[in-house]
């Protein structure tokens, strides 16, 4: 098991990863919720902003372990921004291409920063 935490992203809460990768037959990477934070601790102060800046964190982890955007069989995404799939999804796309994941959009009340309009967590898998 190996402990992802890329430098160009925000460092992880205590006792906490980015993302934790696992196994030797398949690599398994499971990725911890990535919002707008930038490394340097700032966050874009609108919503597409911070949307792209989270696929992006989100992309930093799987490269970080080596893993590609296709090797993502998981993605969920959760805003406090009601009323975004469409355009959630038209930035997903763009960062990502097309992909062939399991994937849930959920909008909720708050996140666990009240800065933060979006968190996206997911899991990337690959034979090794």
């Amino acid at each position: 098991m190996r402990y992802i935490n890329p430098s160009t992203l925000p460092q992880a809460p205590e006792g906490g990863s980015h993302g934790v990768l696992m196994g030797e037959i398949v690599k398994r990477l499971i990725i911890g919720g990535q919002t707008g934070f930038r490394a340097d601790g700032s966050i874009p102060p609108d919503f597409e902003g911070q949307i792209g800046q989270a696929f992006e964190n989100f992309i930093a982890v799987i490269e970080a372990a080596q893993l590609d955007v296709r090797d993502v069989v998981r993605l969920s995404v959760r805003v406090v921004a009601p009323g975004s799939p469409a355009l959630v999804e038209s930035l997903r796309s763009r960062k990502f291409g097309r992909m062939h994941c399991a994937l849930s959009y959920c909008e909720v009340v708050a996140l666990s920063d009240p800065r933060c309009l979006i968190e996206v967590d997911g899991e990337a898998a690959r034979s090794a």
